[in-house]
């Protein structure tokens, strides 16, 4: 479907950039704190690894310059923000004045923090990453008024396919339109659609998609378009609404964190391993299995706290199969009982794919959990 470069946030338009990083996936979670007006966001980069072909040492720069600066990480590498480029757009004189205000807010609310790298079944190097952003409606405001001084700097063509559209977007903005907003542990993006075009491009899009994975499954082309969207329409938390007034558009759950999960692509190679050890020394894994096992000392960094406590259930899984499979056997019974307590709770909400049930076999139970695992991070997850 093509929409106006318009209907995205600035900041995410900000930065664009060859790389010589890959992701074989990434999962996302976020968590929005009323009292204190701070949303928390959990980034876990899956399988980081060189992209081919080889460019000598760039991809660690890139990597350490990236924890370095505390930039973020949308989906893979060519999504980056950086932060530096966001300190000078908002010194930039020649910027709109908007999207200084923006970026100047992004420079001063948004913080990162790496929390640890990890190792999963497959022995593919990951790490996670916390962003907590202060004052997150007023940063959400800024958004907005970014959008609002985009659209109305753009001129509307008489031909243009989103004519109508464009037309309701403008009269928006200059009411100073909220287009997104934090509905509970989601976010709502929304804007005044004309019926007749959205309805038009939406199959046009459809109609693309299914040619597209048609055509990626007869080997004609690499299109990976089909498997971004079964896994953001069929996997994810997302909810879209529509009426004659426009589009609204849901991501996540307003009650509690779920993670939205994207599978990339399947080639990893150990390039990068040395160069994620060196940016992120902390053990994840260590770490989130003394939590969840009691034996850590309640003084957990915040990021471990935050993926024991609702980020994606499948990090502690890992983190209990590690210390599970460790070759001290006291260590075992405990890593055992959490897992099962996992087990519970994701076959109780009716969760995909089923968890393991208890075995007889300790080492037929992990391979059951391993398997679980990469089910789980598989799109779609294969039964």
């Amino acid at each position: 479907m093509k929409t106006p470069r318009r209907f995205l946030p600035p900041a995410l338009l900000l930065v664009t950039l060859a790389s010589c990083v890959e992701l074989t996936g990434q999962r996302i979670s976020f968590r929005y704190d009323p009292a204190k007006d701070e949303l928390q966001i959990l980034f876990c980069h899956d399988g980081i690894h060189e992209s081919p072909p080889e460019r000598n040492d760039e991809g660690a720069k890139q990597i350490a310059e990236y924890v370095e600066n505390g930039d973020l990480l949308f989906l893979d590498w060519p999504g980056s923000i950086r932060m530096k480029d966001i300190r000078a757009r908002a010194e930039d004189p020649s910027a709109p004045q908007a999207l200084r205000d923006l970026c100047t807010a992004v420079a001063s609310l948004v913080r990162s923090t790496p929390v640890g790298r990890y190792r999963d079944p497959d022995g593919k190097v990951g790490a996670a990453q916390l962003v907590v952003v202060s004052r997150a409606k007023d940063l959400v405001a800024r958004i907005n008024g970014a959008i609002n001084e985009s659209i109305l700097n753009e001129p509307i063509l008489s031909d243009s396919p989103w004519a109508a559209t464009l037309n309701r977007m403008q009269a928006g903005a200059r009411q100073g339109r909220a287009w997104l907003s934090i509905d509970g542990h989601s976010l709502r993006f929304a804007f005044p659609a004309a019926p007749g075009e959205w309805a038009y491009h939406k199959a046009v899009f459809v109609k693309e998609l299914l040619k597209a994975w048609q055509e990626a499954k007869e080997g004609k082309s690499n299109d990976n378009r089909p498997t971004f969207f079964l896994q953001l329409l069929a996997l994810s938390p997302l909810s879209v609404d529509e009426s004659s007034e426009g589009v609204s558009i849901r991501l996540g759950d307003p009650k509690r964190p779920l993670p939205i999960r994207f599978a990339m692509r399947d080639a990893y190679n150990s390039k990068l391993e040395t160069a994620v050890a060196g940016a992120v020394p902390a053990d994840l894994d260590d770490a989130l299995a003394r939590r969840l096992t009691g034996g850590g000392d309640g003084k957990e960094p915040s990021g471990v706290e935050a993926i024991a406590s609702w980020g994606p259930p499948e990090d502690s899984v890992r983190a209990l199969l590690k210390r599970a499979a460790s070759a001290d056997p006291a260590a075992r019974p405990s890593a055992i009982a959490g897992l099962h307590r996992l087990a519970e709770a994701w076959n109780r909400d009716g969760s995909m794919p089923r968890a393991p049930a208890p075995s007889d076999s300790t080492d037929r139970h992990l391979d059951a959990w391993r398997e679980w695992y990469r089910r789980v991070i598989a799109c779609p997850p294969v039964e």
